[in-house]
C-alpha cells in the first residue's frame, strides 16, 4: 500500500501540474488514474497538508488544483532538456499506441483544421506523459486565436464538428460487438479495424486544440471583467453533475427502502453495463467489474443517511450554478460579445468530459477486436 500511495501522490501531482488552471473532483481523479478511492483520498489529504495542492468547496463537493508551491515537487516529471520548453498535454495513463495516435493526429490532422501542425513531441514511458514543444503549441494558439477573431462562427462550428465526430465514433464502435467476428477472415477484420481507426484519429485534434481555445476565451473575458467574484462565476464550470454518482445514489436509496431484491439486482446490472467503461481511457484497460458499483452503493449507504435527498441536492446545486451565472451576467449588464465568450468557454469545458467519455466508450466497444 505504501508504494501505491507514493505512486498515487506522484500521479495526482503530475496530472494537476500539467493542467494548472483546472479543478478536479475526486471521482474524476479516481477515474483518470484508475486507482482505488482510498488511495486517491489518502494522497489528496497528504498533498493538501503539504500545501502542494489547494481545494475549493462547491456545495458538498471539493475540487482540487495544483498550488504554486508544488513547482519543485513535480520537476522530476519534466524532460531533462528543459531549455527546449516542453509542455505536457496528455497525462492520463494510456497505451503507447494511444499516445502515438495523438502524435500522428497532431502532425497530420491538426493542420487540416487549424492550419498548423505539431510534429515534435517527447513521451515519458514511466508516467505516460506526452510533451510538446512550447513554440509549436504557441503557434497553434495564435492560429486558432486568429480564426476566432476573424470568424465569429468558428467556435460554434468547431464545437459542432467535435460533437459530430464523437457521436460518429461511438456509433461505429457500438457496431463492433454486434458483429460475428469469428466468421470474418483477416482481411475483413482489418477493414473493420481500419474504419474504426480512421474515425478514432479524426477526433484526436480535439484533444489538443481546446487548450488554446479555452485560454483564448478566458483571456478575452478577463480583459472585460476585473471583479474577482464575477470572474470566478464566469470562469468556473457551471455543470459539474456526475450522472454516475446520481444514479448510484439512487441505487443506494433502493437498498435502503427495499433491500437487495431482484429489482435491485437488475438495476445494478443496468448500471454496470452503462458505466463499466469509465476508467478505460487506455486501450489496454479493462472494464470495471459489477462488484465495484455494488461496493460503491454500499459505501454510500453507510456514509450518507438519505441518498435520494443527496442526489436531488447535487442536481439542485447544478441548477443554482447556472442561475448564478445568469444573474451575474444580468447584474453586469453584460453585452452580447461577453455573453457569447462565456457561453463558448462553458461549452468547451463541458466538452472535455463528453470527449473523454466517448474515447473511453470507444475503447470498451472495440474490445472484441483485441481478442
Amino acid at each position: 500500500m505504501k508504494n501505491d500511495f507514493i505512486s498515487a501522490r506522484q500521479e495526482i501531482l503530475s496530472l494537476l501540474s500539467s493542467r494548472p488552471n483546472e479543478d478536479f473532483y475526486i471521482n474524476e481523479l479516481i477515474r483518470i488514474t484508475g486507482r482505488y478511492p482510498n488511495s486517491i483520498q489518502t494522497a489528496l489529504k497528504k498533498l493538501t497538508k503539504d500545501q502542494l495542492i489547494t481545494s475549493t468547496s462547491v456545495g458538498n463537493k471539493k475540487f482540487y488544483r495544483i498550488s504554486k508551491k508544488a513547482g519543485m515537487e513535480v520537476k522530476q516529471y519534466l524532460p531533462p532538456d528543459t531549455s527546449f520548453n516542453w509542455i505536457k498535454v496528455i497525462n492520463r495513463e494510456g497505451a503507447y499506441a494511444f499516445s502515438m495516435t495523438v502524435c500522428l493526429s497532431n502532425r497530420d490532422q491538426l493542420k487540416k483544421l487549424y492550419n498548423t501542425s505539431m510534429p515534435t513531441y517527447w513521451y515519458n514511458s514511466l508516467t505516460h506523459g506526452l510533451y510538446y514543444n512550447s513554440s509549436e503549441l504557441n503557434s497553434l494558439g495564435m492560429n486558432i486565436a486568429q480564426k476566432l477573431e476573424r470568424d465569429s462562427t468558428f467556435a460554434q462550428k468547431d464545437i459542432a464538428l467535435c460533437t459530430k465526430l464523437c457521436n460518429t465514433l461511438l456509433q461505429e464502435a457500438k457496431r463492433i460487438p454486434n458483429l460475428n467476428l469469428t466468421k470474418l477472415n483477416n482481411s475483413e477484420l482489418k477493414s473493420i479495424l481500419e474504419k474504426f481507426y480512421r474515425m478514432y484519429m479524426m477526433l484526436f485534434p480535439f484533444l489538443t486544440s481546446p487548450f488554446a481555445i479555452e485560454r483564448y476565451f478566458e483571456q478575452k473575458i478577463r480583459e472585460r471583467v476585473s471583479d474577482e467574484r464575477q470572474l470566478e462565476t464566469l470562469l468556473s464550470p457551471i455543470s459539474t453533475v456526475d450522472q454516475e454518482m446520481i444514479d448510484v445514489l439512487n441505487l443506494a436509496s433502493h437498498i435502503k427502502q427495499h433491500g437487495m431484491d431482484a429489482e435491485f439486482e437488475k438495476k445494478l446490472t443496468d448500471h454496470w453495463q452503462t458505466y463499466c467503461w469509465l476508467t478505460m481511457f487506455s486501450i489496454n484497460a479493462n472494464p470495471l467489474p459489477r462488484d465495484y458499483f455494488l461496493n460503491e452503493a454500499k459505501n454510500i449507504l453507510e456514509k450518507i443517511p438519505n441518498s435520494e435527498e443527496e442526489a436531488n441536492k447535487l442536481k439542485n446545486e447544478d441548477k443554482k450554478r447556472q442561475q448564478m451565472l445568469k444573474n451575474t451576467l444580468q447584474e453586469m449588464n453584460a453585452r452580447t460579445t461577453l455573453k457569447q465568450q462565456v457561453y463558448f468557454l462553458q461549452k468547451y469545458i463541458t466538452l472535455r468530459t463528453f470527449r473523454k467519455n466517448i474515447i473511453c466508450q470507444s475503447h470498451y466497444y472495440h474490445m472484441p477486436l483485441r481478442h
